[in-house]
């Protein structure tokens, strides 16, 4: 039983476009590419599932916090 809570610790959450969109306060599938496309904004890389995208939640929280204004 302590070695499931342990592993739930350490696997990481991933979530598609729609909810960093969410998260960032409401925005469009287009200004998630241009932010991984632009090398100067250090976005988080998504991981391919298929063809869709599935980005680290706790990265996007992480960036998000040293982002923000």
């Amino acid at each position: 039983m302590k070695a499931e809570k342990e592993i739930e610790k350490t696997t990481p959450e991933y979530a598609p476009v729609s909810w960093v969109c969410e998260f960032l306060g409401g925005c469009s599938r287009s200004t998630v590419d241009r932010l991984r496309k632009n090398p100067v904004a250090e976005f988080p890389r998504p991981l391919k599932f298929g063809k869709v995208p599935l980005f680290n939640i706790e990265e996007v929280r992480q960036w998000a916090a040293t982002h923000r204004e």
